[in-house]
C-alpha cells in the first residue's frame, strides 16, 4: 500500500468502549507507520490517533515533528 498524505486522509477510528469513554478516549484507530519530519530528518515510526489527534512516543522526544503520511501495517508473512 501507499503512503498516504495526511492532510488527504487520516486512520479510521473506532468508538471505543464505555470504560476509555470515562477518561475522555471517545475513538481509536489501529497503530500504522508514519513517516514523521523531526530536526530536519525523515524518519517511519508507529503511531495511532485519538478523538481525531496523532499520538506517537518519537513526538515525545522531538516534539517539534511533523506526521506528514501512514499507511497501514503490511499484512503478515504466510510462510
Amino acid at each position: 500500500m501507499e503512503w498516504i498524505s495526511v492532510q488527504d486522509e487520516m486512520p479510521p477510528e473506532c468508538e471505543t468502549d464505555d470504560v476509555m469513554k470515562k477518561i475522555g478516549i471517545q475513538t481509536m484507530s489501529r497503530k500504522v507507520l508514519v513517516t514523521i519530519n523531526a530536526t530536519g530528518q525523515r524518519m517511519t515510526k508507529t503511531a495511532y490517533t485519538r478523538n481525531g489527534e496523532w499520538v506517537c512516543e518519537a513526538m515525545r522526544v522531538f516534539p517539534d515533528a511533523v506526521i506528514t503520511h501512514w499507511k497501514p501495517y503490511p499484512e503478515p508473512c504466510n510462510n
